[in-house]
């Protein structure tokens, strides 16, 4: 049986597919998580690897955020698509209560 490739040819079409791949090590301890109870308890939505794009919370949580936490900055916003009011927070919030954001989170940015 006679292959296309050579085994060099195969690693160095990998390295070229792979080269263009921008990650990085830190961009899997980047996260965010919403939760629906205080003190970062109950059900919860959970995003993992920093793209500073629009994130909209599921139908489940919407609305329902009480607390959260995310490694280094979060801007959190009242409507969907980042739309409405906003708020930029410094992760850990016990109880979003506290600042007037609690029950009201459709979509993050972090």
């Amino acid at each position: 049986m006679k292959f296309p490739f050579t085994y060099a040819a195969s690693f160095s079409l990998a390295a070229i597919v792979f080269s263009g791949c921008n990650l990085h090590v830190d961009d899997f301890n980047d996260s965010a998580t919403l939760y629906a109870d205080t003190n970062f308890r109950g059900p919860k939505d959970d995003w993992f690897g920093r793209t500073d794009r629009c994130r909209n919370v599921s139908d489940s949580m919407n609305d329902r955020a009480s607390s959260l936490t995310c490694d280094g900055q979060i801007t959190v916003y009242e409507d969907e698509n980042c739309g409405g009011a906003w708020r930029r927070f410094d992760c850990n919030v016990a109880d979003l209560h506290d600042f007037g954001w609690g029950d009201r989170i459709s979509s993050i940015r972090y």
